[in-house]
């Protein structure tokens, strides 16, 4: 939970009112490494259908929504796609 707390409030600072939607948008872009979904999936998705279908099914971010996709990733994937949006 840290590291999304984190995630957002550095969000919060760079996007002020688009944060969620923002933080949403990049969170997908690096699961799926760089490219939007209408450009193809990646492994990530690819391994994890349940993932990939959340994903799908959500209309727009929310603050639920987000935090569930993270939770869905696990440690090591929090950590990569952390460590990716932080710098």
């Amino acid at each position: 939970m840290d590291l999304f707390i984190n995630l957002m409030d550095h969000y919060k600072n760079l996007y002020d009112n688009t944060a969620l939607a923002s933080l949403d948008n990049d969170i997908l872009l690096t699961l799926n490494e760089g490219k939007f979904l209408n450009e193809g999936f990646s492994k990530t998705f690819q391994d994890n259908e349940f993932l990939f279908q959340y994903i799908v099914d959500q209309p727009k971010p929310c603050v639920d929504t987000v935090y569930r996709m993270w939770c869905m990733l696990g440690n090591d994937k929090q950590l990569e796609v952390y460590n990716v949006l932080i710098k």
